[in-house]
């Protein structure tokens, strides 16, 4: 749900269409997610009960699969499961890329970031950083004594980035369309947004307290390297000094 909607905001200067569309895709996207999660949940609990479910979080559909006879069954939830990681990784990859790109573009972020590849088209330099980040993820969470003890820690720790990111898309909604002239009791465009991001703020204050000691460390260093990160291209800059030809 959250990566879908991430790309649709992300590359919503590239829809065809009125500026409708990108928020319209959103939001048509994440209603049918929903539907999909809801009649899983309704067939799941025709297979087994809640606590039999509940104990097997991390492996629901593998353990949905055994339930209803295993054999082929079982291969096509293996299947499942590849086919959504990967393309939860890609559309993560994508997602992230052109958020670096676009803030770089706009002086956020480092301006080499906004490079666009003279062949391609595609802005292979935040494609190559983000991928490298990934890298050493990677590289880091085979330290963990297992593959679900590493995803939960990267699931626990990019929830409260997650978070972040949702408190301050709705900051940044509020601030816009007040600078737009609209009013502080416009519905769609102001009160709507700040009660999203009282609301998820609440949640990501509750989530991080909830959090082991590790994961707040995590999270507290990422977010204090993309503070400096973003920081650091708004630094003042010191004139070039200027240097004249002496006269013959």
């Amino acid at each position: 749900v959250t990566d879908g909607w991430e790309v649709s905001s992300y590359a919503s200067e590239e829809n065809v269409g009125t500026s409708r569309q990108p928020g319209l895709g959103g939001l048509v996207g994440l209603l049918i997610t929903v539907a999909i999660v809801v009649v899983c949940m309704a067939a799941y609990s025709r297979v087994s009960d809640l606590a039999s479910i509940s104990s097997h979080a991390a492996d629901t559909l593998a353990f949905v699969a055994v339930q209803l006879g295993g054999g082929w069954k079982t291969t096509v939830m293996v299947i499942t499961v590849l086919v959504s990681t990967a393309a939860t990784l890609w559309t993560t990859q994508l997602g992230i890329s052109r958020g670096i790109f676009s803030m770089a573009r706009d002086r956020v972020f480092p301006r080499a970031l906004s490079a666009v590849h003279p062949s391609f088209g595609t802005p292979h330099l935040s494609i190559l950083a983000v991928n490298v980040g990934v890298l050493a993820v990677t590289l880091l969470t085979g330290l963990m004594p297992s593959a679900n003890e590493a995803l939960l820690e990267v699931v626990n720790a990019s929830s409260i980035f997650l978070g972040l990111t949702f408190v301050l898309t709705g900051l940044a909604c509020i601030v816009h369309f007040r600078r737009k002239g609209f009013p502080v009791t416009d519905l769609t465009r102001v009160v709507l947004p700040a009660i999203g991001t009282i609301a998820v703020t609440a949640l990501l204050v509750f989530n991080f307290a909830s959090q082991s000691r590790w994961d707040q460390i995590i999270a507290l260093v990422g977010i204090g390297a993309g503070v400096i990160f973003a920081a650091v291209p708004r630094l003042p800059k010191a004139a070039a000094p200027r240097y004249r030809v002496p006269a013959a």
